[in-house]
């Protein structure tokens, strides 16, 4: 089964992990990397952990084909170097229900999920999600859906905006008492699923999604 969205872009999300206390830092070098660039550098937006794992940037870059979106990406990642602790690059397959990765505010947190699959669970997941995210939309905006196929496993990424922590709570809250999210596990699904983590995200100043 194709889950790619016909013509979409290319997507790399990067996460990259730098000293104690040089966050700020390490968001000045990264816009001052972007300034003077084309409006359309292929930045779609960024972040900084505030819970979960710390003193990461988590950023997220588009071009026309992966090859590109990587080598934008690493190009202007390469500013932090000094700072640098660990890093890794997704390269990412949206799901077709996935909105695309336009300037425009969404809210003043956002929570990425982190889940380990094993290898080709992407398109089980699209087919159960595809039921269920038409009421999840209702009640908060969707960054989007994303995949990473391998041969040992599918790494999924799933991003949401809030306004505030309180309706990060209050809408997970509703959500998980009505039944809306997340969608009704079966017996493969639960046993195809291998890890989950998750952060809370505040995004920069010069985040073009904010």
């Amino acid at each position: 089964m194709d889950v790619t969205p016909q013509g979409a872009e290319a997507v790399v999300l990067a996460v990259t992990e730098v000293k104690p206390r040089t966050t700020d830092r390490a968001l000045a070098l990264l816009e001052s990397a972007l300034k003077g660039r084309p409006a359309q550098s292929g930045c779609a937006g960024v972040w900084r952990t505030d819970a979960g794992a710390l003193n990461q940037i988590i950023s997220l870059w588009t071009a026309s084909d992966q090859a590109d979106a990587v080598r934008t990406s690493t190009e202007i990642l390469s500013s932090l170097n000094d700072i640098r602790v660990n890093g890794r690059l997704l390269k990412l397959t949206a799901a077709p229900f996935s909105p695309p990765l336009l300037p425009r505010r969404l809210g003043g947190i956002y929570e990425f999920r982190f889940y380990t699959f094993r290898p080709k669970s992407f398109a089980g997941i699209v087919d159960r999600w595809r039921g269920a995210i038409g009421q999840r939309l209702e009640v908060s905006p969707l960054l989007g859906v994303w995949c990473e196929q391998g041969a040992s496993v599918d790494e999924l990424v799933h991003a949401w905006a809030y306004e505030d922590a309180n309706a990060w709570q209050s809408v997970r809250r509703d959500v998980m008492a009505r039944g809306v999210w997340p969608p009704p596990a079966t017996a493969e699904s639960s046993d195809a699923l291998l890890r989950q983590t998750s952060v809370i995200a505040l995004p920069a100043p010069f985040s073009p999604i904010c």
